[in-house]
């Protein structure tokens, strides 16, 4: 009965959601993600990992643009050269929930078993720590074909409005609890481990996890009772740091307590409180930050001041071979600033690495694959290979 009250308190809190804007009206489409976000340990002391799917897409000069997923397996089927570089485009994607792009080949049935295709998700997001991971999807959803196809599993239905909270037939509090009868390889939403996970549909998004005290946090969200991440002036100087160049495809957000890279790598950069790494793309560049969030410009300035001699001396302890190198094997270059919030409550010690953007022409019989910058950032960031940054 409290969740119902929850969700009928915020439906009437509800009002049609605005994207996030700096002072010269540009939107800032992670911002607009992580107002979705509650202020949460859980989001705050993990990775938050963000997508633009379509973004990814559009960056890739030439990659089709599927209007659904019969289209995009009609073009499979076909050999059609869009998709080739469709393929490509998204083999550079690092971000994101990892069962939504794991299940895409099996995804022909998602309206049946899910109530949505594929390509009706815009951006994604997800955080957390298994098995309470969290994921966030945008894009234009219909409530009533979603609730049809959950109804069709014997799920319980709390609705009121435009909210709508989908349980399993156990209840809502058993979302983590496996079911060897129930697998479902083709279902995004824990249907590999048989689980009846919960889903909230709200406005313009939906969210789902195993773990329905994630789900309440975001309840709570939308009711006005409780902060989101686009609150806290850190989280949006990352955002806005993300987006202030080209077309912004990924992004990861990063508590800088998970970061414990060790070694001596050089004079001291001043403790940071969020790590950013955010893929972008121009008409001719694909741009790479990497950023080092404070609340002092003075700090991040200190680190602006150090970073290029940690960029020029850092051995990679997993490639055994000079960062430097590494780079210029992609081909990239980076200049070093910093970003100062436009409320000037943050600042962002930000490393720019350039390259060329991947096109159409084949390396050893294959398309190499988009953001290839961001995905070697990506992996030694989970390697613990990031001690150039390490404060």
């Amino acid at each position: 009965m409290y969740r119902f009250w929850l969700l009928l308190l915020a439906l009437l809190m509800i009002v049609p959601p605005l994207r996030a804007q700096d002072s010269t009206g540009a939107a800032h489409p992670l911002l607009d993600m992580l107002a979705r976000v509650p202020d949460s340990p859980s989001a705050r002391e993990n990775i938050l990992s963000y997508v633009d799917y379509r973004a990814a897409e559009s960056a890739r000069p030439g990659a089709l643009q599927a209007d659904s997923w019969a289209d995009w397996e009609a073009a499979r089927q076909a050999d059609d050269a869009a998709f080739d570089l469709w393929m490509a485009a998204f083999q550079g994607v690092s971000s994101g929930p990892n069962e939504v792009l794991q299940q895409l080949f099996v995804a022909d049935n998602w309206p049946q078993v899910i109530g949505f295709d594929f390509f009706e998700i815009d951006q994604a997001l997800e955080y957390g720590q298994p098995p309470s991971m969290v994921q966030v999807l945008q894009g234009d959803f219909s409530a009533e074909a979603i609730v049809s196809a959950y109804e069709a599993r014997e799920v319980s239905v709390e609705a009121d409005g435009d909210l709508t909270l989908l349980c399993g037939s156990d209840g809502c509090d058993n979302g983590m609890e496996f079911n060897m009868d129930k697998l479902d390889q083709t279902n995004p939403f824990g249907g590999r481990f048989g689980r009846q996970e919960p889903l909230l549909i709200a406005p313009g998004h939906l969210i789902n996890s195993a773990d329905i005290a994630q789900i309440d946090q975001h309840i709570a969200l939308l009711a006005g009772e409780a902060a989101s991440l686009a609150d806290d002036p850190r989280f949006q100087a990352a955002a806005q740091a993300a987006a202030r160049e080209g077309l912004l495809i990924q992004a990861q957000i990063v508590n800088t307590a998970l970061l414990d890279a060790e070694g001596e790598f050089g004079e001291a950069i001043p403790a940071y409180d969020l790590l950013l790494l955010a893929d972008a793309a121009t008409e001719s560049e694909q741009v790479v930050t990497v950023g080092l969030v404070y609340t002092s410009a003075a700090d991040a300035q200190a680190a602006a001041d150090v970073l290029p001699g940690r960029i020029e001396s850092y051995q990679s302890i997993v490639r055994e071979q000079p960062f430097l190198d590494i780079l210029v094997e992609r081909d990239a270059t980076y200049t070093v600033e910093v970003f100062e919030s436009d409320t000037n409550e943050a600042a962002v010690a930000i490393v720019v690495l350039r390259g060329p953007l991947a096109g159409t022409e084949t390396v050893d019989g294959r398309l190499p694959s988009s953001s290839l910058i961001f995905r070697l950032l990506v992996q030694m960031l989970y390697q613990r290979d990031l001690g150039w940054i390490a404060p």
